[in-house]
């Protein structure tokens, strides 16, 4: 995992899943707003799937699959 912003992060590798809190002052809950699968091609990031729904659990739980790369951004809300 590599913190890229206040709330974006880079996740790489598989096999986990992965639920936020927040330990900061704000809002108490934690939920994923953007969650894309990524790849690195001839030196660029390159968009190869949004993952949503179904898939994230609605937002409230992020899943690893093995050799993935994931950047999440998270949202806070009462």
């Amino acid at each position: 995992m590599i913190a890229t912003g206040p709330d974006e992060f880079y996740f790489g590798g598989g096999g986990m899943r992965v639920d936020f809190t927040a330990n900061t002052p704000g809002p108490s809950n934690v939920g994923l707003g953007v969650v894309q699968q990524r790849r690195f091609v001839d030196g660029k990031w390159e968009l190869t799937r949004w993952i949503e729904g179904d898939d994230d659990a609605q937002g409230e739980i992020l899943v690893l699959h093995p050799d993935t790369i994931l950047r999440v951004m998270l949202y806070r809300f009462p």
